[in-house]
């Protein structure tokens, strides 16, 4: 009987919200927009003094990174009225923050329809370093931008940057996609995350290495000493991937998918998914498949080692 009770209560409520919420949108003439507590304000800020390196840390805002056109430094700002964004250049570093004024019943609005958005005109194309650190909100970088290092952490939201890049980049996010393009010649390049696709493209670097449990990933015209590519969960496909020293693909969960890739040592394993494609030159093979068929070219006694291995999944390699 108590159970009953309170669950006729917990129904009372739930049917009292919604009449609220249907009142209110027949009083705002099904103007969703007119339920939201919070208001946005847009300004420009203007900024001068020297700075080489930036950081940003936002909580729930956008960024965008842009070249000046006009020569001026400069944030358009768009955010709720009750979220403050400070910016500050000292010791040659550009410091931007958030702070949230918001109370906790400012949270459990179920309309906010106001876009949260930094976006920062720079009038120096080339920077020592950036470090761009978000809790929820997307990232986009310029491909008019050079860094020495690029570092960009997402909490929850996408990735893209089109930023050269000479030092290290690493991206790294628990969910949302990460699409890395133009990065040049680079020491390194690390990608971490939970859950979204990783696509890079048109890399040269010493080290790359990319890491998610659910995550399909897409390489295409990449140089480098070694790569590693280790999924617990979703698809890889390479294209053009050169490694001079490993060129290592591993998944629990997913095929493996390569076009005149190469390596001195090639390593793709997965538990279940296919493993095919083609490879620039030849190597002594070692592939077994604990159920499906394989397929790959005789041996080559004076090429390096490609070892090939999946328990559910085929296995097709050919050298061109």
């Amino acid at each position: 009987m108590k159970k009953l009770i309170i669950a006729a209560a917990a129904f009372a409520a739930v049917l009292a919200g919604c009449i609220v919420m249907g009142v209110g949108f027949m009083m705002t003439g099904g103007n969703w927009r007119e339920l939201s507590t919070e208001s946005t304000v847009t300004y420009t800020e203007y900024f001068d003094g020297y700075f080489d390196s930036l950081s940003v840390r936002l909580s729930t805002s956008d960024l965008r990174l842009e070249l000046s056109r006009d020569g001026k430094n400069r944030a358009e700002i768009s955010r709720s009225e009750k979220i403050d964004v400070t910016l500050k250049i000292a010791n040659g570093e550009l410091t931007i923050g958030e702070t949230d004024n918001r109370r906790w019943v400012d949270h459990i609005s179920f309309f906010s329809f106001g876009e949260s958005r930094v976006t920062l005109y720079l009038t120096e194309s080339a920077y020592e370093s950036a470090y761009l650190h978000l809790s929820t909100g997307d990232v986009f970088v310029a491909e008019d931008l050079t860094f020495g290092d690029l570092s960009i952490r997402v909490s929850t939201g996408d990735v893209i940057s089109r930023a050269r890049v000479s030092g290290s980049l690493t991206v790294k996010g628990t969910t949302g996609s990460k699409t890395l393009s133009g990065v040049g010649s680079c020491e390194s390049i690390r990608v971490d995350g939970s859950t979204g696709d990783v696509s890079i493209r048109d890399a040269e670097c010493t080290t790359m290495q990319i890491g998610g449990n659910t995550s399909d990933v897409e390489l295409n015209n990449i140089t480098a000493e070694n790569v590693t590519v280790d999924v617990t969960s979703g698809d890889t496909e390479m294209k053009n991937v050169v490694a001079k020293g490993t060129l290592e693909a591993k998944a629990t969960t997913g095929s493996i998918e390569f076009d005149l890739c190469d390596g001195a040592e090639v390593v793709f394993k997965t538990t279940t998914g296919d493993i095919e494609g083609s490879l620039l030159s030849g190597k002594m093979f070692d592939a077994a498949a604990s159920t499906g068929r394989v397929n790959v070219p005789v041996s080559d006694k004076n090429g390096g080692l490609c070892k090939v291995n999946t328990n559910t999944g085929d296995i097709d390699i050919t050298v061109r």
